[in-house]
């Protein structure tokens, strides 16, 4: 499948927030600071910003609640099964999904207690909640605590749910729930539980820590590099860890700058991928026929350079001071290209007349 198709796969998505790995409390922060940017300007959603905000520290808690020994691995040694969290915002609801290994054997209690949540009313659901406060009547543990009561009464909706085996002992199991702001709306289900399970399992066996789709504004830079940086990019070797980084600012600058405004954004896809011995970043955006043409030329004559080559035009760029007040595209491309030791490729794909999708896949 390629870049462009992935894209569209996302094409209703405003926003798609996709985490794999470990969790933290800085990372459920980013994710909480960029759904509540993005929803305070968003009409009706606005009115959800602090439910979002709450069930998405109450995923987390319940992801961190049921960790389990040796969950990062297979029977055989092999497929690592992480963590996952994934935010989807939609032009008129939230879906917040989560995926975490549990042993097989609380898979049927787990599928009870929820089928039980859903089948009560909200104002059942509240009693229950009351009642759990006083009792130990459910397991934390066992995964129906006061943490997935809390979820199906801020939701007000069924949560959904979905298990796929990893071993003999261990599924994996997936949890989504959805928030708009009429109770009574007719929920039209934008995110199947399938598409959360399919892009998990596109994320899994890709390598992929980070997965983004949606407007590439400053404030959305900022969180995505917040969240990459101190909690993704723990290489041993620190320089290997900067290049990673300045790769990464130019990459989503670059869509932030001269990437073309379809439906009154910037709109682009972002991906990190950690390889056996290094990191491949992937990134793609829609730019204007005079933009495809420039980059087509430029990048060409870039592969065609040695290492050295590349640090002299850089250089020269700085010295002669040829940057102008938007920046410079060119420098921009020699700084990926001189960090990335020039193992870089790239894609144009016409999508009409005077648009284009232009994808760089980056080796570092």
């Amino acid at each position: 499948m390629g870049l462009y198709d992935l894209y569209n796969q996302f094409k209703k998505d405003k926003i798609c927030l996709s985490y794999l790995g470990n969790f933290n409390d800085d990372i459920t922060n980013k994710i909480i600071d960029l759904s509540e940017f993005k929803l305070q300007d968003s009409g009706e959603l606005n009115k959800v910003k602090n439910r979002v905000s709450f069930l998405i520290a109450e995923c987390f808690q319940n992801i961190i609640r049921h960790k389990i020994d040796g969950e990062n691995k297979t029977a055989d040694n092999n497929l690592k099964h992480d963590k996952f969290f994934q935010v989807n915002i939609f032009s008129d609801m939230v879906c917040l999904s989560s995926a975490n290994p549990v042993e097989t054997s609380v898979r049927e209690f787990i599928s009870g207690k929820i089928n039980q949540l859903n089948a009560l009313t909200e104002e059942e659901l509240k009693e229950l909640h009351q009642t759990v406060l006083g009792t130990t009547g459910f397991s934390d543990k066992g995964g129906a605590g006061l943490g997935l009561i809390e979820m199906a009464r801020k939701s007000r909706h069924p949560l959904r749910y979905y298990f796929s085996d990893i071993d003999e002992t261990h599924s994996e199991f997936f949890l989504s729930l959805e928030i708009i702001n009429k109770k009574e709306a007719f929920l039209p289900h934008e995110k199947e539980i399938e598409s959360v399970v399919s892009n998990y399992n596109l994320m899994q066996t890709g390598n992929i820590v980070l997965f983004y789709k949606g407007d590439f504004s400053k404030e959305s830079i900022n969180s995505i590099t917040d969240m990459l940086q101190p909690n993704l990019l723990k290489t041993e070797s620190i320089g290997i860890g900067k290049k990673v980084m300045i790769i990464i600012l130019e990459l989503i600058q670059n869509i932030s700058k001269h990437g073309l405004v379809t439906d009154g954004t910037k709109s682009g896809i972002f991906f990190v991928s950690e390889k056996e011995n290094h990191y491949q970043l992937t990134c793609g955006n829609f730019v204007s026929k005079e933009n495809a043409q420039k980059l087509n030329e430029n990048l060409n004559e870039l592969k065609m350079l040695s290492v050295e080559e590349v640090e002299k035009n850089y250089k020269n760029i700085l010295f002669n001071n040829e940057i102008s007040e938007s920046g410079n595209g060119s420098l921009g491309l020699l700084e990926i290209s001189k960090a990335s030791k020039n193992r870089f490729d790239f894609k144009i794909e016409y999508v009409s007349p005077e648009i284009s999708f232009f994808e760089i896949n980056v080796n570092v």
